[in-house]
């Protein structure tokens, strides 16, 4: 059963958007937009059995009267009532090897919470146990504790915490996590004084601006392609524990894939019992700040060769929309938007998002994407791509638009691109991480050598090119994590959050090529991306290696005043054009020379 909200106590939240005035924008650290302030209600001095903040877990343990080995031999639900306001939640419980089960539950009111246990099929003595939790406001600043875990809302196309606040994701890429070493700095520390390798990655992430850890199991101290939890694979899921539970610690929201790598879902076994499965990961981890997604490259399309896949994940994805009270974000980690063959040796251009195939024959090479598995699959609600634009030439349009138009107004996630120095160089990382804002996406990935796959050879066998720079195979050997971890991209990628938070990116419109806020003008040669914000703001990215025009703003007040400003992306600095800037009769704005060839932004916001 799903949260049931009896009664709501309502705070008033206010967005603050940050805009820029007549003088200017003086600032290029990130600014997150923040609710007004709202007085905590006192601590509660009533003796309570556990006692716990706003958002912040608890974990709350039962002894059974039996041992137990077989996860649906007994299930356990907790329903969790608080009092001043009836809101009931029904959280799964889960066992942890031997006499013992414990439930997880964070949470999302102040007050004091009632909980009664309830059990089904063998009894082992832990039905209707009884019990309270006090919850005090947090007194934290983290964010998504202030705010509350994120989730989407069906008419937004960006991710909210709980309290309506906009969810700026940046996310860093581990998909072999549970191998990196948390009680040690590892082989690959290099200079780096630090006693975990895997601590030392997340704090530094959290100083730098990053919001999501995105994850894989991959190198899982547990075994479930049987189908079944045993005692020997429980020690495993407590090391898991460790991960997780740091990782909320330090604030950072969770893009976890559940349980296994997909190849290990050709199990029958596992198949027959995924729902069982499914349940035991949400109940371990849904009381964290967590988003979900499914497996690596699993939404293959309506017409992949391998139903039996696809079909098991969206199985995944419907047991965890059942048992998530906290209705966290469910995405399927979806297969390139580039050419991949199928059976039959029949080229496509990979998955998309949208409830419609479009044909790129003229760009493409004849490729033609397919449309999502997961459209209209329960609980799925945002989309996880995998789409690498080109850095070194005007990016076709055509897939980012398909997503806005036609993704079923979910949020879009650049979840996966090049990572940097396997397949992109520094420029490349920097411009693949700014395009996707421009183009209606809400959040991008990093993921860099040593850390995307860590101690990994993937990819290690050769020299590469982003079409701007070429890596070689020699500094891909030489480059580790301590390398990758401290690099200048990570400031940059901070300066990035930091101008978009500043301009309220949730407002943006992403025009692609159709002319609605920028218009690029024939024989200038140059690269761009346009969002705007009607006609008060106007972003350009371009990113062509020249400082020539690309072309011109329209549609822009002609009884305002504006203020045109260069943003650097390297340094973050902001460099006046015009103060007093207006359009001309037809309301447009011929794009100056940009001062030098780097990429940059144009903003240009109405006073």
């Amino acid at each position: 059963m799903k949260k049931i909200a009896l009664s709501v106590l309502l705070i008033a939240i206010l967005l603050l958007c940050a805009c820029s005035n007549g003088g200017g924008i003086s600032s290029s650290t990130p600014t997150p937009v923040t609710p007004t302030a709202t007085e905590a209600p006192a601590d509660i001095t009533e003796k309570t059995d556990y006692v716990t903040e706003q958002w912040v877990a608890v974990e709350i343990s039962f002894k059974a009267n039996k041992k137990t080995n077989n996860i649906t031999e007994t299930i356990l639900d907790v329903t969790f009532t608080n009092r001043a306001t009836g809101t009931k939640m029904e959280i799964p419980g889960f066992w942890d090897g031997d006499n013992n089960w414990r439930v997880r539950f964070a949470p999302t009111e102040c007050g004091i919470w009632d909980y009664t246990t309830a059990s089904t099929g063998e009894d082992v003595g832990i039905n209707e146990i009884k019990g309270t939790v006090a919850c005090n406001a947090y007194k934290g600043d983290l964010d998504v504790y202030k705010h509350g875990f994120v989730r989407t809302e069906p008419d937004k196309k960006y991710f909210v915490y709980d309290d309506g606040t906009p969810f700026f994701y940046l996310g860093d890429t581990h998909w072999a996590m549970p191998t990196e070493e948390i009680d040690s700095a590892g082989p690959n520390a290099g200079s780096i004084d630090t006693d975990s390798h895997f601590k030392y990655i997340v704090d530094r992430r959290v100083e730098q601006g990053f919001t999501v850890y995105q994850s894989e199991p991959i190198g899982a101290k547990y075994n479930v392609d049987d189908g079944k939890i045993s005692a020997n694979d429980i020690k495993g899921f407590q090391e898991m524990d460790r991960y997780f539970q740091y990782i909320a610690q330090k604030g950072l929201v969770h893009a976890n894939a559940l349980l296994v790598f997909p190849s290990s879902t050709s199990s029958e076994a596992f198949r027959n019992n995924v729902q069982a499965l499914t349940r035991y990961w949400v109940a371990r981890y849904g009381a964290y700040p967590v988003m979900w997604t499914l497996g690596q490259e699993v939404d293959d399309g309506t017409n992949f060769d391998e139903p039996l896949l696809v079909n098991t994940y969206k199985a995944m994805c419907v047991a965890i929309d059942e048992v998530d009270s906290y209705n966290s974000p469910i995405s399927a980690h979806q297969l390139n938007s580039y050419n991949v063959t199928c059976a039959g040796g029949v080229p496509v251009a990979g998955i998309d998002a949208g409830s419609v195939n479009f044909d790129l024959k003229a760009t493409l090479r004849n490729r033609v994407t397919r449309p999502s598995s997961f459209i209209n699959v329960q609980g799925h609600s945002w989309w996880a791509t995998q789409w690498r634009p080109t850095v070194h030439t005007q990016i076709n349009f055509g897939i980012p638009r398909d997503y806005w138009k036609n993704g079923s107004n979910k949020p879009i996630v650049d979840y996966e691109a090049r990572y940097h120095y396997l397949s992109a160089g520094d420029e490349c990382a920097r411009i693949q991480a700014y395009i996707p804002y421009f183009t209606g996406m809400c959040g991008i990935a990093y993921g860099g050598v040593d850390m995307w796959y860590y101690q990994s050879d993937y990819g290690l066998d050769n020299d590469s090119t982003d079409g701007l720079e070429t890596t070689l195979l020699k500094d891909k050997l030489e480059i580790k994590w301590s390398d990758l971890i401290n690099a200048s991209i990570s400031d940059e990628l901070y300066l990035m959050r930091g101008f978009f938070e500043n301009i309220g990116w949730w407002n943006l419109v992403p025009d692609f090529d159709d002319g609605n806020a920028f218009r690029n003008v024939e024989g200038k040669g140059g690269y761009y991306a346009c969002a705007y914000d009607g006609n008060d703001v106007y972003a350009v990215y371009l990113y062509n290696r020249t400082t020539g025009s690309a072309g011109k703003l329209v549609n822009m007040d002609k009884n305002a005043t504006y203020v045109a400003q260069w943003f650097d992306t390297r340094t973050g600095k902001y460099t006046l054009i015009d103060a007093n800037l207006k359009a001309d009769a037809n309301g447009e704005y011929d794009v100056p020379a940009k001062p030098v060839a780097d990429d940059m932004v144009l903003l240009v916001t109405k006073k």
